[in-house]
């Protein structure tokens, strides 16, 4: 796979977009907007630069694929299993912030989460745990490394024909409907965490991404967001949520919806800078 490739994988996994907006639509200060650095030893590990860096004795850390204001994506050698995989680490700053603990319980429920699912279009959780480096704490999860690229990337380079379009779709439609069966709502769908693998007949299989921010009606701590904080994307935000804050399903059958309408015409119904007073 070329180096382009490589750091588009895992954008969205790593993005882990929460968005927090106050009541006027401003955005006061969120996860994204700490204006730190990162850590200095994971800060090396920057695109096409891969360091010597070794987590559990187990994973040695090669390149970064991603990076949001939350986590930082990485491909790794398990040198245990002999394969690639694809680790996510907490940017370690989060955790000297003062919401340190909600940080710690919303990554550690993320894997949990994911793990309790099993799904054909799910990418499975290997492994998670702390990790302390000279003196600094942070979290990681260990996931399958998937070879592709995500809806967005697609959808900004070609017009899908609507044969393909409809088999991406029917497969992300069955993960949803899994989910859902499980008591989770995603929150966060949009064509970047909708990733695009082949099969080894070069057919798609479809990969739902990014469950930083799901809904678990199973977890007496599945809302680990303050009341009257919006999370997710405001291209794909339904009015309900907006107006009510309630993470039901149909939230994302809305966004699906959104999605659905994108990837056969090829335009967003919502542009991307739209604000919460325009909803």
């Amino acid at each position: 796979m070329n180096r382009s490739n490589d750091q588009r994988i895992f954008d969205s996994l790593a993005e882990d977009t929460e968005v927090q907006h106050g009541a006027d639509g401003s955005t006061p200060g969120g996860i994204d907007e700490f204006g730190v650095t990162h850590d200095h030893d994971v800060a090396r590990l920057k695109k096409g630069k891969p360091a010597a860096t070794r987590i559990n004795d187990r994973y040695t850390l090669k390149n970064e694929l991603g990076s949001g204001g939350f986590a930082t994506v990485y491909r790794a050698w398990d040198e245990n299993l002999r394969r690639d995989v694809a680790v996510k680490i907490m940017r370690p700053e989060l955790l000297q912030a003062e919401h340190r603990e909600d940080f710690l319980k919303r990554f550690e429920r993320e894997a949990l989460l994911v793990a309790r699912l099993d799904h054909n279009h799910l990418a499975p959780v290997y492994e998670t745990g702390l990790l302390t480096h000279k003196g600094q704490d942070t979290a990681f999860i260990v996931m399958k490394y998937l070879d592709g690229q995500d809806l967005s990337d697609v959808l900004r380079s070609e017009q899908l024909p609507i044969h393909r379009t409809l088999k991406i779709i029917n497969q992300t439609l069955e993960a949803l409907a899994y989910i859902h069966s499980e008591g989770v709502v995603h929150k966060d769908l949009k064509p970047s965490n909708i990733f695009l693998c082949r099969d080894h007949l070069g057919r798609d299989h479809t990969y739902l991404m990014d469950f930083g921010i799901a809904h678990d009606t199973q977890d007496a701590q599945g809302r680990l967001t303050s009341t009257g904080v919006l999370t997710g994307t405001f291209q794909y935000m339904p009015p309900e949520y907006v107006l009510l804050h309630q993470a039901t399903p149909s939230v994302d059958v809305f966004q699906m919806g959104l999605i659905i309408t994108e990837a056969l015409t090829g335009v967003a119904l919502i542009h991307r800078n739209t604000t919460l007073p325009a909803l």
